[in-house]
């Protein structure tokens, strides 16, 4: 049977430790040293594996987002949605109360505001996926 895929559809692969499943890796770049570049050493930082990248799971997949770059604009645009939807009008009150934002408001001061939240919300949430990671590891 064949697969239906869009026409920017891009073949992409997830590593992933071989213990726990856990996309949070460390790997060298000793690799471009190496005469075998998967000899080169990688560790989970959710339950703390260490071995090679030859050992890491690879898990394929297709996205239609162009690039690692591209999802993680697209993981940002996402968040910002979120934040502006559901926030904006609470946010700016905050922020003029405060004396971040004077009237009359300066849209392009605000979208930096949300911009700046969203980003760091999005940060919080990636690093506390981790330290989930990390628990479930370790019991």
């Amino acid at each position: 049977m064949n697969e239906i895929h869009a026409a920017n559809d891009v073949q992409a692969v997830a590593m992933l430790c071989p213990q726990c499943s856990s996309p949070a890796l460390t790997r060298q770049n000793s690799h471009l040293l190496l005469e075998d570049p998967l000899d080169a050493a990688a560790t989970c930082g959710g339950c703390g594996w260490n071995g090679k990248e030859k050992d890491l799971v690879a898990l394929p997949f297709r996205h239609e987002l162009g690039s690692d770059e591209g999802i993680a604009i697209a993981l940002m645009n996402d968040m910002r949605a979120v934040i502006a939807g559901h926030l904006s009008g609470p946010v700016g009150k905050f922020l003029m109360k405060w004396g971040f934002l004077s009237s009359p408001l300066s849209t392009a001061e605000f979208s930096r505001y949300m911009s700046a939240i969203a980003r760091s919300v999005l940060t919080t949430i990636i690093q506390e996926r981790e330290k989930i990671e990390k628990e479930k590891a370790n019991g």
